[in-house]
């Protein structure tokens, strides 16, 4: 697990100087492709200040320049998780984005989080196993979901204050209980949103992949670095669009190991768990050889 303060990245290459990687990053916007993290935002100490419109921007995964990927987004109002690329739309770059809000009460929990490019569709698409399960639900079934769910509770012990607290068998039953009595809208296992693009995105071939930060280079205004608070354990890197169970392929494989479990068939040009590494190098389990590197700005490109 790699702790981000604030002011640190680590980051992948463009291409290596020596030819070191059998997949270099540059080659990933040729076709679709996927970004995996398991990451725990640090959400208390991303500051909100005048300055910043009170508002805050943390990189979790972004490739530099336009920037392209994970950022983790903080106002006075609320925490969501946002994907980002840029396309051309008429010979001018245009961002476009898409949200997932969370809830201010799973502030402290690990999110699995996933992008997709998918070429084919010309879209993005962002996933998230937690999210705020309202979101588009209208205030009466938000009202509704309550109501069921506190009575739910209620009658099930007095011990009982969560979903969590709830045996396996009656966790199984709430879903039913609450569409039998009116509940329309469905919770989900992951939190989806996706964007359809109105252009062919920019060309990046040129950006680094940075972890924790938007762009760690000196050159970068540091506003717009957009540095990480918090925690990021696991990531992954795929050349193809995932499924939504090839997702929870590799969420298992982060909770197994990676050293005991196999994913070469979702294409992954690098993944890591910051556990075996060197002093500035996390392992790539691929065996591409794309191994995770901590930025200096003295090193410059490797």
């Amino acid at each position: 697990m790699i702790k981000f303060t604030g002011n640190d990245a680590w980051f992948l290459p463009n291409v290596h100087k020596s030819n070191l990687s059998n997949f270099p990053l540059n080659k990933l916007c040729e076709g679709s492709f996927t970004f995996c993290v398991r990451v725990k935002p640090d959400w208390d100490n991303m500051p909100l200040t005048p300055e910043n419109q009170y508002t805050y921007w943390g990189g979790i995964m972004m490739r530099n320049g336009m920037h392209c990927g994970l950022v983790s987004l903080r106002t006075n109002k609320e925490i969501s998780v946002s994907a980002e690329i840029w396309v051309n739309v008429n010979g001018v770059p245009k961002p476009i984005t898409t949200f997932l809000t969370l809830q201010e009460k799973d502030k402290d929990k690990w999110l699995d989080l996933t992008y997709i490019y998918d070429k084919t569709k010309n879209s993005i698409k962002l996933y998230s196993n937690e999210y705020n399960h309202f979101d588009g639900a209208s205030d009466e079934q938000k009202a509704l979901y309550i109501k069921l769910l506190k009575q739910y509770l209620e009658k099930n012990g007095k011990n009982v204050h969560t979903p969590e607290d709830l045996s396996e068998e009656k966790r199984r039953e709430l879903p039913k209980f609450l569409k039998d009595n009116g509940v329309t809208f469905k919770k989900e296992y992951y939190g989806v949103n996706s964007a359809e693009l109105p252009g062919q995105i920019i060309d990046y071939q040129d950006s680094w992949l940075w972890i924790g930060c938007a762009n760690g280079f000196g050159n970068c205004e540091e506003k717009h670095r957009q540095y990480l608070h918090g925690n990021i354990s696991h990531i992954g890197i795929f050349n193809k669009s995932l499924t939504e169970n090839e997702i929870k392929i590799f969420f298992d494989s982060c909770d197994e190991g990676f050293d005991s479990t196999d994913i070469s068939k979702l294409n992954p040009i690098t993944y890591t768990d910051f556990k075996k590494r060197t002093l500035y190098k996390s392992f790539d389990f691929s065996g591409n050889g794309n191994h995770i590197i901590e930025y200096n700005p003295a090193w410059g490109a490797l």
